[in-house]
């Protein structure tokens, strides 16, 4: 079995080194390719990542383009993936050491999805989030965070998938279709991912016109739902979907905003038009009090209480 990992590149040239490094202390050479995707970087990115191709290039290729964002260089560089199973890795994050020697072990059962677990990491240090799981494998997978680099899939399941490009929250409805076409899963439990959060992200912007993407993005969420009559057996699991990225996510991201109260009633609605018993989720009953608080004050309209409550607080784990 052979891996693909897919690393974009885009002006992270602080954190790229340690990226690329934590890969270089995990990475079995001859089972892997690590397909380096520069999507057009201003900053000393480029020159990083041509620096460790040359040092390693039996393990690392250089790809470069112009800038056309994160889902056109992921898609690029998926063309030239040459591995029986991909895996994706955003350059501000690290592996854990035991990463590929893990998956290796999963790969050897040949399912179609491997499901990983990650970690946070933050200047306090390493944290794990607390996360819903299920026996059943299904599940377990539409309840896990839907970041694309949390699944590693057979490239035949790739078949015919591309990300949305010129979106955000491109993975939500990717990860979904990817799930529902999966037929045999493994899970990982343990920690393999670490997980940068810091501000400036692409993941924490909240000053973009691009956080809007929430609405066509669960638009394209709900339509894979329905052809795929996911809805019938994975109500449950599908409606935590839409409370936790409309309903507190994209909440957060809204609640600075001027237009915030409007914003907050169409997030409101479009959860209640496909889940009007959604305040009797068992997983909304089940989470963290953070996470139960800023839902409700999205409910309840209240943007600006739930950006005062919010300021230098983790409610984005």
């Amino acid at each position: 079995m052979r891996l693909s990992l897919i690393v974009p590149v885009f002006n992270t040239a602080p954190f790229l080194g340690d990226c690329l490094d934590s890969i270089l202390k995990a990475a079995p050479f001859r089972e892997v390719e690590v397909l380096l995707f520069d999507d057009g970087s201003t900053d000393e990115s480029c020159a990083i990542a041509k620096n460790y191709a040359a040092r390693a290039p039996q393990l690392f290729r250089l790809l470069q383009g112009e800038h056309k964002g994160l889902s056109a260089a992921r898609n690029r560089a998926l063309s030239y993936a040459t591995g029986d199973y991909i895996a994706f890795l955003d350059s501000d994050d690290l592996l854990a050491p035991a990463y590929f020697s893990r998956l290796f072990q999963a790969m050897e059962k040949a399912p179609d999805l491997i499901l990983l677990r990650h970690s946070v990491l933050t200047e306090k240090g390493l944290s794990v989030p607390r996360r819903f799981s299920s026996p059943d494998p299904v599940k377990a997978a539409l309840l896990a965070p839907p970041m694309v680099w949390l699944r590693v899939c057979r490239r035949t399941l790739w078949e015919g998938e591309a990300f949305a490009e010129g979106l955000w929250y491109e993975d939500l409805d990717l990860s979904l279709r990817l799930t529902l076409k999966a037929r045999t899963f493994s899970v990982v439990e343990e920690p393999l991912y670490h997980y940068r959060q810091r501000a400036g992200s692409l993941s924490q912007s909240t000053g973009s016109p691009h956080t809007e993407d929430i609405f066509p993005i669960m638009a394209r969420v709900l339509a894979v739902m329905e052809k795929e009559g996911a809805l019938t057996g994975y109500h449950p699991e599908l409606e935590w979907l839409f409370i936790q990225h409309l309903l507190r996510s994209a909440a957060l991201r809204f609640a600075h905003r001027p237009d915030a109260v409007a914003l907050f009633a169409r997030l409101t609605d479009t959860v209640e038009q496909t889940f009007p018993a959604w305040r009797s989720n068992p997983y909304l009953k089940e989470s963290s009090f953070p996470l139960r608080t800023a839902v409700r004050l999205c409910a309840a309209g209240h943007p600006r209480l739930l950006h005062l409550l919010s300021r230098g607080r983790e409610l984005f784990l």
